[in-house]
């Protein structure tokens, strides 16, 4: 169980560029490439946009700003997420 922000995005169709990933303890992050190709986590919130840590808002003592507000969900299959389907499955 954790506590993100509810203002955390986590519908894996909203950003077409970057991929939807979980961690080990079911907490999703995003994953996305820099302008040189390398591989960074993060996380993109609707008041702040792009959040460059990947635990940014993830628990009230991770929270990037005062506007934080939890919401309890129980790992991966606790959040309404839409996986787009992989082409050939």
């Amino acid at each position: 169980m954790f506590n993100p922000c509810k203002n955390l995005i986590h519908d894996a169709s909203a950003f077409p560029t970057c991929k939807l990933v979980f961690c080990s303890d079911g907490t999703p992050t995003w994953e996305r490439r820099d302008v040189d190709g390398k591989r960074r986590l993060c996380q993109f919130c609707r008041l702040r946009g792009r959040l460059n840590d990947a635990e940014a808002c993830m628990s009230d003592h991770l929270a990037k700003c005062t506007d934080y507000q939890p919401v309890q969900v129980e790992g991966k299959n606790g959040l309404e997420i839409t996986q787009p389907t992989p082409s050939g499955e």
